[in-house]
């Protein structure tokens, strides 16, 4: 059996989901059932599983078998909300994400309960129901606009700048001693995942954007434009001199965003500590 398109699998989803005595709910998210962004020819099939039996998806892929020639298949951590979900390929490349929750996320209410309810705010399709826990958060969801993202406390705001000027600098001592992919990592990886952080923060507070997603997505619709526009100059090739350009080129553009972050939140920048970080930088980069 292939996964021959998402409407076959969606279509097997639903017809195989009522035979499992273990399953409360299933409900289709992402961009399937997206209304805003809706899917495209490269967008995947998210399902949410509730059920009795969470190690019965998490432990093993066996059952996927019964919905597409599985390719490979492995568990992480869901974007949002603290679960774990089984990611799936099937043969024939179609990518099948299934986020497991336990039966006992349906006691869940107020503030545990939101980042549920915002992912379902974006669309979502029930294609079981047994408690009719599935459709009554639906219509919470429609109900009530989400909450606007609260604003990041000044020590909230102090953290991030300091964790970022923190490894601005380690990664450059990382690569005054030959550390290349070490430092080639924290600067694409963590640093980026900083920057684009602090790029909602700004977005929000700059430009009182109400949507910023998670984890970079779609960030050249939400973010200032000078977000995506210095992407290629905050990220390097493993390469020293690349990368010795790029290190510079990021604290500058950080720094630019996170003042006027902090101008629009009211908190503190702290310009000094900023200036030696700089000055520190350009001593092990300049070696």
């Amino acid at each position: 059996m292939s996964a021959a398109d998402p409407g076959a699998l969606i279509a097997r989803l639903a017809a195989w989901a009522p035979a499992q005595d273990d399953l409360r709910a299933a409900v289709l998210i992402g961009s399937q059932a997206r209304r805003e962004r809706p899917a495209d020819p490269w967008s995947d099939v998210d399902v949410v599983l509730v059920t009795d039996a969470p190690r019965r998806y998490l432990d093993d892929a066996a059952w996927a078998d019964a919905l597409g020639d599985v390719c490979l298949s492995y568990v992480e951590p869901t974007a949002v909300g603290g679960f774990e979900e089984r990611r799936v390929l099937f043969d024939d490349g179609l990518e099948f994400d299934v986020a497991v929750l336990p039966t006992a996320v349906q006691e869940l209410v107020g503030e545990p309960l939101e980042p549920l309810l915002a992912v379902l705010r974006r669309g979502a399709r029930v294609l079981l129901d047994r408690d009719g826990w599935a459709v009554d958060l639906l219509a919470r969801a429609g109900e009530r606009s989400a909450s606007p993202a609260s604003a990041p406390t000044a020590t909230a705001f102090a953290q991030l700048v300091a964790d970022y000027l923190h490894h601005v600098l380690w990664a450059a001592r990382k690569l005054a001693r030959g550390e290349r992919f070490v430092a080639c990592a924290a600067l694409d990886g963590l640093l980026a995942v900083r920057y684009v952080e602090l790029a909602a923060w700004h977005a929000r507070a700059v430009h009182g954007t109400a949507e910023t997603w998670h984890g970079g997505r779609f960030l050249d619709a939400w973010a200032d434009p000078r977000v995506a526009a210095a992407l290629p100059r905050v990220t390097a090739r493993c390469d020293d001199d690349d990368l010795r350009r790029a290190l510079r080129a990021s604290l500058d553009a950080f720094g630019e965003l996170a003042v006027e972050t902090a101008t629009a939140l009211g908190h503190a920048y702290p310009r000094a500590a900023h200036a030696r970080v700089a000055e520190l930088t350009a001593a092990a980069l300049d070696r």
